[in-house]
């Protein structure tokens, strides 16, 4: 898919949610068929949304996007919350998960040739989170190698 489309669909729906007290989490748009589906996880920015919320902002953002003229083919669009296991994505993401279990899977192999990561986030740095493995060792993984993180749920 043509990254400059979607970050130009990106900034539309960031502009429009600035105006409110949400925050875009992850956006994906992927060829399905005839069409495309554009998934949207928004949530609000000190955290939690409604179900209700969700159907009205899908309502405002696919009239947003229709005038935009941005996705000229068909699309389904689906807009809804993180839930529980809402990723980690932005710097402020993981400093309001400091002391918070965390799983890491990096891009590359890091220390010891592993991808994935399990600790506590001890520290965020402007390029990196400090990872706190087994209480005993501090390992920096950059967020730029991050390619997916999440609370580690107890259950």
């Amino acid at each position: 898919m043509n990254e400059q489309k979607v970050d130009k669909i990106r900034e539309l729906i960031k502009r429009y949610l600035d105006n409110y007290e949400f925050q875009i989490v992850e956006l994906q748009l992927k060829q399905s068929g005839r069409g495309n589906i554009l998934r949207i996880l928004i949530d609000r920015k000190s955290g939690g949304i409604s179900i209700a919320e969700c159907a009205k902002l899908n309502e405002e953002i696919g009239l947003l996007l229709d005038k935009s003229d941005l996705l000229q083919e068909r699309y389904l669009l689906e807009v809804s919350s993180p839930g529980v296991d809402r990723p980690l994505i932005t710097k402020e993401d993981f400093e309001r998960k400091k002391g918070k279990t965390v799983r890491i899977e990096t891009k590359e192999a890091l220390y010891e040739g592993k991808r994935e990561f399990i600790g506590v986030i001890a520290d965020v740095e402007e390029n990196g989170v400090l990872f706190k493995i087994k209480d005993r060792e501090i390992k920096k993984i950059p967020f730029k190698l991050i390619k997916t993180a999440k609370i580690k749920l107890k259950w």
